[in-house]
């Protein structure tokens, strides 16, 4: 398959003709008829279009992050610069408030960078401390889910 050649445009366009058609309410079968494909080529070719949409934006976030990166390590260099210039005095206001403003530098690049995301934890029945990914075990011993649901209802 050629990847600038006449079949890779007309896959293009036709990823681009569905999508436009799920997004006006079509579901896959509607828009695959309406175009002449398959309901499950409709299905391949708005879940190719999204993913080079998600991989499209993920690295222009990516870029933008950089960018500000390099910005604010540069404005903490002058800081740097600007507290060591200060502490020669002995009026150390100047000094502190640098370091105040590095500081928030840092803060922002952390939340920039999701270094301060919360992380989920639990603690198992032996004490155990584990990451919690949404999930939620019902005992082994329970029928159900709705008689685990029902007797921890009752519990409280």
């Amino acid at each position: 398959m050629a990847q600038n050649g006449p079949t890779a445009v007309r896959v293009e366009l036709l990823r681009l003709k569905v999508l436009q058609l799920v997004n006006e309410g079509y579901n896959c079968a509607e828009a695959g008829a309406k175009l002449g494909i398959t309901r499950v080529r409709a299905w391949q070719l708005v879940n190719e279009e999204m993913a080079l949409i998600a991989t499209e934006q993920s690295k222009e976030a990516m870029d933008w992050r950089m960018k500000l990166t390099v910005r604010k390590e540069a404005r903490m260099r002058r800081l740097v610069e600007i507290a060591d210039t200060a502490r020669t005095g002995k009026d150390i206001s100047g000094e502190i408030s640098a370091l105040a403003k590095a500081d928030a530098i840092d803060t922002d690049l952390a939340k920039l960078w999701g270094a301060n995301a919360p992380v989920k934890t639990d603690v198992t029945s032996n004490g155990e401390t584990v990451a919690a990914n949404n999930v939620f075990a019902v005992p082994v011993q329970e029928a159900s889910i709705e008689a685990w649901l029902a007797k921890q209802s009752t519990a409280q």
